[in-house]
């Protein structure tokens, strides 16, 4: 008798139950990437100075609002990463859960 090493972690779940993991794995990496993205916006705000430089206004009070807007865009734009990602992982669990009534799928 041979003695093999199953190196599979994912032996003895159901299709759904792989899915579920992989769709979940994928809004957890989702979310590590936006937490990082946010830590360095909130450590180092010039890092999104480069948006408000697209645009030559000449300096004054209408800088600084463009300023203001692309922190502002950056944050939206990272609150909708967030969402998403949370949204990708709550469905992945959900399919990890799923036990279908006709058993298609849950082999």
């Amino acid at each position: 008798m041979v003695n093999t090493l199953d190196i599979n972690p994912l032996r003895g779940y159901s299709k759904n139950e792989k899915m579920g993991f992989i769709i979940f794995s994928i809004g957890v990496l989702l979310q590590v990437l936006t937490f990082s993205m946010a830590v360095i916006i909130f450590l180092n705000p010039g890092s999104v100075e480069g948006f408000s430089r697209l645009v030559d206004v000449g300096g004054g009070v209408l800088s600084r609002i463009i300023m203001a807007m692309s922190l502002f865009t950056s944050l939206i734009l990272l609150a909708a990463m967030g969402i998403i990602g949370g949204l990708i992982g709550k469905y992945g669990i959900e399919l990890s859960r799923h036990r279908s009534p006709e058993g298609l799928g849950d082999e």
